[in-house]
Order: structure tokens, then C-alpha cells, then sequence
């Protein structure tokens, strides 16, 4: 059997730019304010990696500015507090609704695939 690198990693890609729409029009709906952060959702370059390759979908903190937070480190801070929730808003998880509501149009490579959250 013959694996077509290639094509799996075109459907890696089609597959993260899906999560990112899927993540802005959850965002839109359910925590949508001024804009900001579903404009900053971002689907990174896909890189190879000794055991495969891999493709980031991810909140841009370079590309989020809200001037009514007084500190930087709130605003980049922000889409972690909206996807995991706080003690006082509950999580609005758009990556991992985004990832699941996708996955199953992508069967043949899901196998294949390893999720990390990188919010730390």
C-alpha cells in the first residue's frame, strides 16, 4: 500500500482551514464583540516535522488590539479565557466545537491526525 504524502498533507491543510472557519463563525455567534479575535483566528504554515508535519490553527495575539483593555497581556490572554472560561464567563470552546463539527468530513485522515492545545 502506497501513502500519498502529498494529498494527505493538502487535506491537512484544507482540514485547518476549515477548523479556522468553522471557529469564526462560532466566535461570530456566541462571542462576538468587536471583532477582534475572529479576525485574528489564523491558519499557520504547514511545516514538516521529523515524525510527519504539522499545521497550526490558532488566535494571533499580534493580530488582536482592543483599546478598552488597559494591558497587553489581557487582550493576548483573552481568546484562552473565552474558549476555557473563568471563574465568572462560562468556556466558549470554538476550537474544539470547530474541530469536532469538521472532523467527520475528514475520516480518511483523522487516524493521522494529533491535537494539542496550545494555550499555555
Amino acid at each position: 500500500m502506497k501513502i500519498d504524502i502529498k494529498s494527505i498533507n493538502k487535506k491537512l491543510v484544507v482540514f485547518a482551514q476549515r477548523v479556522a472557519k468553522e471557529a469564526k463563525l462560532y466566535i461570530q455567534e456566541r462571542a462576538y464583540d468587536t471583532g477582534d479575535m475572529m479576525r485574528a483566528v489564523t491558519v499557520g504554515e504547514l511545516k514538516e516535522t521529523p515524525t510527519g508535519c504539522e499545521i497550526e490553527v490558532f488566535v494571533d495575539p499580534n493580530k488582536l488590539y482592543n483599546k478598552r483593555v488597559k494591558y497587553k497581556s489581557s487582550v493576548k490572554r483573552y481568546p484562552v479565557y473565552v474558549h476555557e472560561g473563568t471563574s465568572k464567563m462560562d468556556a466558549r470552546p470554538f476550537f474544539s466545537l470547530s474541530f469536532e463539527k469538521v472532523k467527520p468530513d475528514f475520516k480518511d485522515i483523522m487516524p493521522k491526525i494529533k491535537v494539542e492545545n496550545g494555550s499555555d
